[in-house]
């Protein structure tokens, strides 16, 4: 007659392994809710009205349209810190490419400096009538006509501008959502699952009534959630896993269907480093072929002098010793977020 129940089950169900078991049906990011213990319980109502409040009157508020929005909203944010990324990675281009430009200036200028002592350029100006007007195209010759530098600089100046652009335009657009999700979403929600579960009934404790029964004394579990907590992270439409491990032949909490139910924070100088790496080394080879490579290494000490251990370089293509791993403890957000902050200001300017 007892078979079933909490107390009676082999592994006895005890408080610790009804947390355990609550802990994993809210798993990753629900806040669990135990509702008894081995001495209480509740039937389904009586857990819903814990877990399902509408109006102010459960523990959790249950409203599936506000959390769509809200999903939408916060959502928002991302798009805001990956076109940041990409902005940030083309500053650091932008950088190498004018050790790049300063590099092949400084060799054109060499170059035109011994051109200069040379007894073909000593004829050429015996010969010139206007001399004056000879040596002014013989510099533009050295340091445009046959420099590509000013040339790069420009194309990497025009993509610069079309990544800032980008940040202009995606703050004015998603900055309104943004402060939505932070004015409307900074509560404690129900928490669903992958198939819009929100309840697991643990185990009978004081009957063996089905946990709908009006006379059943069950312990359950659902889950709170803000959605704040998740703010800078992609938001899935399923927060719990809404398996506890016990139900799984494994042992193993299996992950949600929805892609994003593990996706991790996202770390803006991180992707920003990695997206500029290539293009970074590429400009430094060419430095560094043509014997400028003291450009950049002043340039690196002058950083490391000013940020530290904050300061992560890219290094060179053909160094042994690779750029050292980005620790993100090291490289926190706030000074990121702070310029995103302050370009949200200018937007808003520009546009009124």
């Amino acid at each position: 007659a007892t078979e079933g129940m909490c107390q009676y089950v082999e592994p006895k169900v005890t408080d610790e392994r009804m947390g355990q078991y609550c802990d994993d049906f809210c798993a990753p990011s629900g806040i669990a809710l135990l509702l008894g213990t081995d001495a209480y319980g509740f039937n389904l109502s009586g857990a819903d009205s814990i877990c399902l409040g509408t109006d102010g009157d459960g523990v959790l508020r249950y409203d599936a349209d506000l959390i769509k929005q809200c999903r939408k909203w916060g959502n928002a944010f991302p798009e805001i810190e990956h076109n940041v990324a990409q902005f940030i990675a083309e500053l650091d281009v932008f950088a190498a490419e004018k050790q790049n430009y300063e590099a092949r200036i400084r060799t054109a200028v060499i170059e035109t400096q011994e051109y200069a002592k040379s007894e073909e350029f000593k004829m050429e100006m015996l010969e010139a009538v206007n001399k004056i007007e000879h040596l002014r195209k013989l510099i533009f010759r050295k340091l445009y006509e046959e420099n590509d530098a000013h040339r790069d600089l420009l194309v990497s100046i025009a993509k610069l501008k079309t990544k800032m652009l980008a940040v202009k335009d995606v703050l004015k657009a998603n900055v309104p959502d943004v402060l939505k999700f932070m004015d409307q979403c900074n509560q404690l929600f129900l928490a669903r699952g992958p198939k819009m579960e929100y309840l697991l009934d643990i185990c009978p404790q004081g009957n063996k009534a089905c946990i709908e029964d009006e006379a059943a004394v069950h312990v359950s579990c659902c889950c709170g959630y803000n959605p704040v907590a998740q703010f800078g992270s992609y938001i899935p439409e399923a927060v719990i896993s809404a398996e506890p491990a016990y139900l799984v032949a494994s042992g193993e909490v299996p992950a949600s269907e929805d892609d994003g139910v593990n996706a991790g924070s996202f770390d803006i100088c991180a992707e920003a480093w990695s997206l500029a790496r290539p293009e970074v080394l590429e400009r430094r080879a060419r430095v560094d072929e043509i014997g400028q490579k003291q450009i950049i290494e002043l340039a690196i000490k002058q950083l490391e002098e000013e940020y530290g251990e904050h300061y992560c370089d890219h290094g060179f293509a053909d160094s042994k010793d690779q750029a050292r791993v980005i620790d993100s403890s090291l490289r926190p957000h706030s000074s990121i977020l702070a310029w995103a902050a302050m370009l949200v200001a200018l937007c808003f300017r520009s546009a009124s």
